[in-house]
């Protein structure tokens, strides 16, 4: 990512969140940075556990599908959705 994507980003949480996600300090001899706030290294655990939740239910979700998708003929294609199937399957063995 690049440092003004990651700026950017940064902007727009500061904007959508009434509380403080990271605190920059100014440049200088020892340079400048800024540091994640516990408000915001509280939100960054809310999302991974939200990210992990939200894949789980997908693998589940998909468990139930991906039996039902249809292979007709062997084409380059196919092997393609054949691995991400198996993955797919992989993933929600895991999880179960």
């Amino acid at each position: 990512m690049s440092y003004r994507r990651a700026w950017m980003l940064i902007n727009s949480l500061k904007q959508g969140f009434s509380e403080a996600v990271t605190v920059s300090s100014t440049g200088g001899a020892g340079g400048g940075g800024a540091r994640v706030t516990s408000f915001g290294a509280g939100l960054i655990r809310q999302y991974r556990t939200l990210e992990r939740e939200v894949g789980r239910l997908g693998a589940q979700r998909l468990t139930d599908i991906v039996p039902h998708v249809i292979v007709k003929a062997p084409r380059a294609d196919h092997a393609g959705k054949k691995q991400l199937a198996k993955k797919i399957l992989q993933r929600a063995e895991k999880i179960s």
